[in-house]
């Protein structure tokens, strides 16, 4: 035994002998470091489980929102579980016990799903969650598979975060699954509207809050006291101690240990500005939703990931049935509708109509299945709220269901929705309702002072249409003499509405369709139906610049005197046009001059004529289109809007760049994955065909592509001659080989006469690597980026 080693094994004695005796007095003194490490754990722990409760306060508007009370709901209640139970499992098991990660993970994810099965009891459509966010409109009630999947979600976001902070690897790790989550709510909700505005600040500073808690506790108590009061610990304090060497005494034989090293100070050194980063992007991601944020900044959306879930009933343009259901021709096509309501209505609406080819007005909506909460308007205008109740006595060909403004309620579930305007459609695979009743926005009508200092919206995309001259000059003449774009939209209306030139003509002989063709014959012969002068208005006032559509829906006859009801039937048609304003939203114009009749006989009704109902239905002198419109009064505007059109940011706005840049990076991060990952499918699909022909086929067409994707021009057409000297004379001889190569490899394939061997298909794809090299090493590494990026080689050449 040597000299050095008897301190050594008197001191292990020594302390031996001394923890003996704590453990028989019944105390063991922990070190000062290790009830550090747990407390930081803990107060890790605590933090990443407020951060995923946070993630999920951002799915709330897709569950109808927070609640104006502050009081807490059944969503709130069911978040706070799926965040509790999983934390709450992991933390207990890993101070408790001493199972593995993955038998802890295991186990807390078994008390999560048995939590959603139990609790929120979602059925047997458990897995079917997702499918029904993406594709329903919002926003949906808190329960059922809908409400189960995010709570998985934002469980399993939990769950992930406890056990990074676990393991005490980065500081910046457990803030990323709830963020991922937080995203995900966001893309989600993205149609029905932002989350609560304090979510962005408080997620940077619960990160801040989880930085800080690492940093201050990474060297325990006794380090973090030094620290705050300015020593550096390892370093000496007294008399007999040199830099980097801790003071105090010291064992026998022992050599004085260094202090952090270099790298360890490094990554002390960038866990300030880590998290200074960490809060920007938060930050950054949370723009449109904190103050002072753009509450109109268009966001990525998932549900236009999927495909459009609700195909209507009937796919008949109604405008083009329109002379069929005024006329009466076919009984069997016009529904039949008893409406009830407690106040005066005008109008139903019942479709929205918003692209035009220059022969047909059609909707370009992408119905989603609704709950019985519709969604909300894009934008918000003052309006108040009116019930209608509707008994369907004969459904015919009613495919959308009239309603009073833009829908809001409705006591059926089922049915689609068109999130952009609130129509609703009746599904081919649902019957029509027998009843129902709907809520609806109505706009409330203003003085003239709101819509005359509105501007109507420019239109962004050029018609591909050829708009005949006599319809822009009527139009260029009419607005000629007015002075702001409200006016000019007034004069086009009042051209068909208060000029006396042109007559409303409901007769038998009446003009049908509403065409660039038809809307000339209007302005020649000035006589038309509403399906005529409605679309003329839309496109005069386009063919201004400004943005228009057509709606299709239902004029409302006089009530009776006692029920208050009303029967609508085919004969009962309209048509009228909107105008985008930008404050306003959408303003309707109804151009029909119904008080203007034909001279030709009209058709005998079965209830009384709209001209001679109550002063509200007459609307012909305001051009009103809503409940409560008087003769004279402002139009009434329509809630609905269409956020990408309304793209011009307000004064103290973040600027877009800002806004869009989450997005951006989000969409690039998604493609920089996506492209090589579906090219390596389709590359081992080719290698792996059974057929060895297939094979050899797949590996020229697998050369052809890299080859084009590096920017050689080249086409599938190309013969074995042509690859090889389109190669030489766009990039080199070296290159060209193994082209040739290849080319001879399958040329001998095809023409030979008995089948390839799977020799030869080993050396094509050989010859495909070695293409390959050869690529990467004479092209410089910017086009090779852009050669695993490029989506050249996916379409037809």
């Amino acid at each position: 035994m040597t000299a050095a080693s008897v301190p050594d094994s008197a001191s292990r004695a020594s302390s031996a002998s001394r923890a003996g005796s704590a453990s028989r007095a019944g105390s063991v003194r922990v070190p000062a470091e290790q009830r550090g490490g747990r407390l930081d754990v803990v107060l890790s722990t605590a933090l990443s489980a407020a951060l995923s409760l946070l993630s999920g306060l951002v799915f709330a508007p897709v569950f109808g929102g927070y609640r104006s009370d502050g009081a807490i709901g059944r969503f709130d209640l069911a978040i706070l579980g799926g965040v509790v139970v999983p934390v709450g499992l992991s933390g207990i098991l890993f101070v408790r016990t001493r199972l593995t990660a993955a038998t802890r993970t295991a186990t807390a994810a078994a008390g999560l799903i048995a939590y959603v099965l139990v609790v929120l009891t979602p059925g047997r459509h458990v897995l079917d969650g997702p499918r029904r966010l993406l594709t329903s409109g919002l926003p949906v009630q808190a329960k059922g598979p809908e409400l189960a999947a995010v709570v998985l979600a934002v469980g399993v976001a939990a769950l992930l975060s406890a056990e990074l902070v676990q393991r005490r690897r980065n500081a910046l790790l457990p803030a990323l699954p709830p963020l991922v989550c937080a995203v995900v709510g966001l893309a989600v909700g993205a149609s029905i509207g932002p989350p609560a505005g304090w979510l962005g600040p408080g997620f940077a500073l619960v990160v801040a809050a989880q930085l800080a808690t690492r940093q201050i506790m990474a060297g325990g108590w006794r380090e973090a006291s030094t620290t705050m009061f300015g020593r550096t610990p390892g370093r000496t304090s007294g008399r007999g101690g040199r830099r980097g060497v801790p003071a105090g005494p010291r064992l026998a034989g022992t050599r004085p240990g260094p202090g952090p090293g270099r790298a360890v100070k490094i990554l002390r050194g960038l866990a300030p500005p880590a998290a200074a980063l960490t809060a920007i992007v938060l930050a950054l991601l949370f723009v449109p939703i904190v103050p002072g944020g753009s509450g109109d900044t268009a966001r990525f959306d998932a549900q236009s990931l999927v495909a459009q879930p609700v195909t209507p009933r009937s796919t008949i343009n109604p405008l083009v049935a329109f002379p069929a259901l005024a006329h009466g021709k076919d009984p069997d096509l016009g529904p039949e509708l008893v409406v009830h309501s407690a106040t005066a209505v005008d109008k139903l609406r019942a479709v929205t109509l918003t692209d035009f080819d220059g022969v047909y007005w059609t909707a370009s909506a992408a119905y989603r299945r609704a709950d019985q909460r519709l969604p909300s308007p894009p934008v918000t205008v003052p309006s108040r709220e009116e019930e209608i109740g509707v008994t369907v006595v004969k459904p015919g060909s009613l495919t959308w269901l009239p309603a009073l403004g833009r829908p809001l309620r409705l006591s059926v579930s089922g049915m689609g929705v068109d999130p952009s305007t609130g129509d609703i459609v009746v599904p081919s695979d649902r019957p029509v309702p027998a009843s129902y009743s709907v809520v609806g926005a109505v706009p409330v009508v203003d003085d003239d002072d709101r819509l005359a200092v509105d501007v109507p919206v420019r239109m962004t995309e050029r018609a591909d249409y050829d708009v005949p001259r006599a319809v822009r000059d009527a139009a260029d003449r009419a607005a000629a003499s007015a002075r702001t774009p409200l006016a000019q939209v007034q004069a086009v209306r009042d051209l068909f509405l208060r000029s006396g030139q042109y007559r409303y003509d409901d007769s038998v002989d009446a003009p049908a369709g509403h065409g660039l063709y038809q809307i000339s014959r209007l302005l020649a012969d000035r006589r038309g139906t509403s399906e005529q002068f409605a679309s003329a208005f839309a496109v005069m006032v386009r063919s201004l610049g400004y943005e228009a559509r057509v709606v299709f829906g239902y004029l409302a006859p006089r009530p009776d005197a006692q029920s208050g009801e009303f029967r609508i039937t085919g004969r009962d048609v309209h048509a009228w046009a909107e105008v985008l304003f930008k404050e306003s939203g959408w303003v309707s114009f109804d151009p029909s001059p119904r008080n203007d009749r034909a001279d030709a006989q009209p058709l005998p009704r079965p209830d009384p004529d709209p001209a001679g109902g109550p002063p509200s239905a007459a609307g012909g002198a305001g051009g009103a289109s809503q409940a409560g419109q008087v003769p004279g009064s402002l139009p009434h505007r329509s809630g609905g809007t269409d956020d990408a059109e309304n793209t011009e940011a307000r004064d103290g706005d973040w600027p877009p760049v800002l806004v869009a840049l989450p997005v951006v990076v989000g969409a690039a991060l998604l493609v920089v994955g996506a492209v090589p990952v579906a090219k390596t499918i389709r590359a081992r699909r080719r290698r792996g065909n059974s057929d060895v022909s297939a094979r050899i086929e797949g590996a020229r067409q697998e050369m052809v592509d890299r080859l084009v994707d590096a920017g050689i021009p080249l086409v599938r057409s190309h013969t074995g001659k042509d690859l090889v000297a389109a190669t030489e004379s766009h990039a080199s001889s070296r290159l060209a080989e193994p082209v040739a190569d290849l080319v001879a490899v399958h040329e001998a394939a095809v023409f030979a006469p008995g089948p390839a061997r799977p020799q030869q298909s080993d050396k094509a794809w050989t010859l495909v690597t070695r293409v390959s090299r050869q690529l990467r090493a004479e092209i410089p590494w910017s086009r090779r980026v852009r050669a695993h990026l490029a989506l050249t080689s996916f379409r037809r050449r």
